[in-house]
């Protein structure tokens, strides 16, 4: 049986917040962006979530309306 975590039940924009937190709070400050934006988001829009990585490009997260 697998072991539920304390975050599985939160809404995803809560749980991806508290994810993002949880590492710019183990990790110190927020790495820079050394990249191309085109390489992690290569079709921007206003609201896109960008979420640092230590290599220097990004996650990019994005809402979609169901």
């Amino acid at each position: 049986m697998r072991k539920s975590s304390r975050l599985s039940g939160l809404p995803g924009s809560l749980l991806l917040g508290a994810l993002s937190w949880g590492l710019a709070g183990s990790l110190g400050a927020a790495p820079a962006l050394s990249w191309p934006e085109t390489l992690y988001n290569p079709q921007p829009l206003e609201g896109d979530l960008l979420l640092p990585l230590p290599c220097g490009g990004a996650m990019a997260f994005r809402r979609i309306a169901a």
